[in-house]
């Protein structure tokens, strides 16, 4: 079981239940499909990469810390902007 936990510049932490799987899409590796399922997004210029499950989207925003952790909440991948 996966989690996306996003940490805003406020210190606000989000908790997102991905389940067994998600698909990362990262705007530099992507171009393609990111601008097909983001172009439309209002914040697109503040987003660099998605989690796509469960047919929902979850945007990773530059200005944010995200990490993907396991279910006893130790880092799987650290997938804050550089």
């Amino acid at each position: 079981m996966f989690a996306l936990r996003k940490i805003t510049n406020d210190g606000l932490e989000m908790n997102f239940s991905l389940g067994d799987s998600y698909t990362l899409v990262i705007k530099e590796r992507s171009p393609k499909e990111f601008e097909d399922k983001m172009k439309d997004h209002p914040f697109y210029d503040k987003t660099y990469a998605f989690i796509y499950w469960k047919d929902e989207i979850l945007p990773l925003y530059k200005n944010q810390k995200n990490y993907i952790v396991s279910e006893n909440g130790t880092t799987y991948s650290n997938l804050t902007y550089k």
